[in-house]
């Protein structure tokens, strides 16, 4: 069995795993963890922005927790960098998308066997796998499934006031 694309490790390919179940290909995940979370990001959501109408005045961070089975619940609050930040809200994620290598939704199989056999200098055989969501060829398109999850978006907590609250002097 051989595998294509080929991955520098199993993190590497869980965080791309999470790019795509996430929506985050635009580089959005940040390479350093926040308060103990592998995966975080800075801002919202990007499909919840109107439910944050100050989201361009207050820092938000965005974690993400995977795994599937008993996730536990957002705490409500982290502490990073000497900083509070305290749970707004959280959205649960089904953590499965088509896999964007070799899916229905993604480049397709057709697609991956080409780069395949590029990549091997020979065409796939049925047991060898697309290297991102480990579908063999035979049962391919593929589906990236990484458990299900939840973002949870935290704020920081400061002592100024609201700038909806702050009364201004004509």
């Amino acid at each position: 069995m051989t595998k294509w694309p080929v991955y520098k490790s199993e993190e590497q390919q869980e965080r791309e795993s999470v790019e795509y179940v996430f929506g985050l290909t635009g580089g959005e995940l940040a390479d350093e963890s926040f308060a103990g979370y592998a995966y975080n990001y800075e801002g919202v959501p990007e499909y919840a922005e109107s439910d944050f109408p100050d989201k361009w005045d207050t820092e938000y961070q965005t974690v993400i927790v995977t795994g599937g089975g008993f996730l536990p619940n957002p705490v409500e609050t982290l502490e990073h960098a000497g900083q509070t930040y305290k749970l707004v809200q959280h959205f649960m994620s089904r953590g499965e998308t088509d896999c964007p290598v070799c899916g229905a939704g993604g480049n397709g199989v057709d697609w991956w066997a080409e780069e395949f056999k590029a990549e091997h200098g020979r065409p796939p055989q049925l047991n060898d796998e697309c290297g991102l969501c480990e579908t063999r060829y035979a049962d391919m398109p593929g589906y990236l499934y990484i458990g299900e999850g939840y973002e949870a978006v935290y704020r920081l907590v400061t002592d100024a006031v609201p700038n909806d609250e702050v009364e201004e002097d004509y």
